[in-house]
C-alpha cells in the first residue's frame, strides 16, 4: 500500500493516481494517517460489502463459526463459513464484472 504526506499528494497528484491504480493509498496530514484514495472498482466493492453487511447478511461472522465449532457443532460451523464465504464470492464477482 502506497503512502504519501498531503504535501507530496497535493505536489505529485499524478503518481497518487498511478498508485491508486495498483490499489488504495494512504494519504497523512500532520503524521497521522487521514485519508485513503481507492480506485472506483475497490470503492466499488467495499461499499458492496459495507451494503450486504448493514442488510445482515454478513451478520454471521467467523467468530460465530469458531464458536460454534468450539462448541462441538461442527456441521453449523462449516455452514456458516460456507455460506459467508459463498456471499463474498457472489459480492466479488459482480463487481468484477462492473469493473
Amino acid at each position: 500500500m502506497a503512502c504519501f504526506t498531503a504535501y507530496e499528494a497535493r505536489r505529485n497528484f499524478g503518481a497518487v493516481l498511478k498508485a491508486a491504480d495498483e490499489g488504495a493509498v494512504v494519504i497523512s496530514k500532520h503524521g497521522r494517517n487521514g485519508y485513503v484514495l481507492m480506485p472506483m472498482w475497490a470503492f466499488v466493492t467495499y461499499e458492496h460489502i459495507r451494503q450486504a453487511n448493514a442488510e445482515g447478511r454478513l451478520a454471521v461472522s467467523y467468530d460465530t463459526a469458531v464458536a460454534k465449532y468450539r462448541e462441538g457443532d461442527r456441521e453449523t460451523a462449516f455452514k456458516i463459513i460456507r455460506e459467508t464465504n459463498s456471499l463474498m464470492k457472489r459480492l466479488l464477482e459482480d463487481v468484477t464484472r462492473r469493473r
